[in-house]
């Protein structure tokens, strides 16, 4: 009885553990350049600065879904 009670307490020990230490992941779809598209910004040398600004990015992100929206000539 107080063995199966102690494997007990240490599952629970390590579950919590190992709750703590994973890391949530969320997952966003960007539009590169948002309504502007994929430019090259003439004059305009913070563009991309700028429209990063209100995204959150990571080392380590990859892009799984990659959407550039162009206009064409």
């Amino acid at each position: 009885m107080a063995k199966q009670m102690s494997m007990t307490i240490l599952l629970v020990v390590v579950l919590t553990a190992v709750a703590a230490v994973v890391k949530v992941t969320e997952a966003a779809t960007y539009v590169v350049g948002d309504s502007s598209g994929w430019i090259v910004p003439m004059n305009n040398p913070t563009f991309y600065t700028t429209w990063t600004s209100g995204k959150s990015f990571s080392v380590g992100d990859v892009l799984g879904k990659l959407l550039y929206m162009y206009k064409t000539t």
